[in-house]
C-alpha cells in the first residue's frame, strides 16, 4: 500500500477541462432526482430515457399501484405517487432540463470532461456533447401476455400502468391475480417489497387466489421476511421459474 502511494504520488497531475453539459440516461425516479440535483448545481442537463414517458419504468408502475391501493404496510417504499407527480413537475420546470422520450444512445466517443454522444428518436438524430454521462436507466424488457398462455376468455393480461387504469374503473378487485415479476433475473428488494405488499392487500380485499411468480424472493431484512411471511399467512402463493417458459397458468 505505500509502494502504491508513492507511485501514484509521482503521477503528473493532470487538468480536464469539464463541459458544464451533462447527459442522464434513464427515465426512472433515481435518473429524475439525479436531473434536478445537477441541474441544481448550474448544469445543462439532457435527460434520455427508452421509455414511451418520464416514470413509465417498473419501480414508477408499482409505486402507482400501491398508491391506488393505498395500502400502508408497504414498508420500505422509498417513493409514493405524490412524490412522482412532484418530480415531473419540477423536471418540466426546469430551465436547465431538457427531456427526450423513446431515445437510445447509439454512440459515445471522446473521453472524461468532453464526449460527443450520439442519440436517436425514432427517425430523428440528435448529436450533442456532454462533459458527463450518468447511467440512471433500469433495464426492463415487457414480456408479451401471450407467451404465458393467459389469453384465454375471461382473463386479462396487463402491464401495471394498464392495471391502474383499469382498477381506475371497477370498484371491485379480481378474484384471481398473478404477479409476475422478472422471471429472467433477480429483481431488486423494492420491488419484493411492492410486489409482496400489493399481492397481500389484494387478497385481504376479495381476491381468492394471488399467486407471485417470480425467479427469486429476496428475503435479506427483517421487514422484507416479515413482510413475505405475512403476505404467506393471509394466503398469497409464491411460485419461483427459472425461465418465463416455465410459467404455469393451472
Amino acid at each position: 500500500m505505500i509502494a502504491t502511494r508513492a507511485i501514484i504520488d509521482k503521477q503528473p497531475e493532470v487538468k480536464l477541462r469539464l463541459r458544464n453539459e451533462v447527459l442522464v440516461l434513464g427515465g426512472g425516479p433515481p435518473a429524475l432526482r439525479a436531473a434536478l440535483s445537477l441541474a441544481a448545481r448550474g448544469h445543462q442537463v439532457e435527460l434520455a430515457t427508452t421509455g414511451k414517458e418520464l416514470l413509465s419504468d417498473p419501480l414508477s408502475q408499482l409505486t402507482r399501484l400501491m398508491a391506488y391501493l393505498a395500502a400502508a404496510d408497504a414498508q420500505g417504499a422509498l417513493t409514493t405517487a405524490h412524490d412522482l407527480d412532484a418530480l415531473l413537475d419540477q423536471v418540466a420546470a426546469s430551465r436547465k432540463i431538457t427531456a427526450q422520450t423513446k431515445t437510445v444512445l447509439n454512440e459515445c466517443r471522446g473521453e472524461a470532461g468532453s464526449f460527443n454522444v450520439g442519440l436517436s428518436a425514432g427517425r430523428k438524430s440528435l448529436a450533442t456533447q456532454v462533459g458527463a454521462i450518468v447511467l440512471a436507466e433500469c433495464p426492463f424488457e415487457p414480456v408479451p401476455p401471450a407467451q404465458f398462455g393467459l389469453q384465454s376468455p375471461g382473463t386479462k393480461a396487463c402491464q401495471l400502468t394498464e392495471l391502474v387504469e383499469l382498477l381506475n374503473t371497477v370498484d371491485y378487485l379480481p378474484e384471481s391475480a398473478a404477479f409476475i415479476v422478472d422471471l429472467n433475473q433477480e429483481q431488486g428488494r423494492l420491488i419484493t417489497i411492492l410486489t409482496l405488499a400489493a399481492a397481500r392487500h389484494f387478497i385481504r380485499n376479495g381476491s381468492r387466489c394471488v399467486r407471485v411468480y417470480c425467479r427469486n424472493v429476496r428475503t435479506g431484512g427483517t421487514r422484507i421476511e416479515a413482510l413475505y411471511r405475512a403476505a404467506r399467512q393471509a394466503g398469497v402463493e409464491s411460485w419461483l421459474a427459472v425461465i418465463a417458459q416455465e410459467f404455469d397458468p393451472g
